[in-house]
């Protein structure tokens, strides 16, 4: 197994999704985007807690909160702010497609 990671782009899943569907990849691409801003929207809204494909993952928005520190050189405290991040859970679908045993 090679030591680099391989991600799959917008691109990627767009072309795949056109073969899937017997679609042009203009029109895939579309539709990836499409479902990619509709995520990003809901995320990007303080009322919604994440975004929920049932089954397959689910992305909850979480507060890393501020914390002090001390740099152990010269000895400067410093603060992060809180801070608002993604976490990613997978379901049950995805998660036996992720852990299946291949012979």
């Amino acid at each position: 197994m090679s030591s680099e990671k391989c991600f799959a782009i917008k691109s990627d899943i767009a072309s795949k999704y056109a073969e899937m569907r017997g679609i042009t990849d203009k029109e895939a691409k579309q539709r990836v985007n499409d479902v990619i801003e509709a995520m990003v929207l809901h995320l990007a809204d303080p009322d919604v807690a994440g975004v929920m494909i049932r089954n397959t993952f689910t992305i909850e928005k979480t507060v890393k909160p501020a914390r002090k520190g001390k740099m152990p050189v010269n000895g400067i405290s410093y603060e992060t702010p809180s801070a608002q991040k993604l976490k990613i859970t997978t379901g049950k679908t995805l998660s036996e497609m992720l852990n299946e045993k291949r012979v």
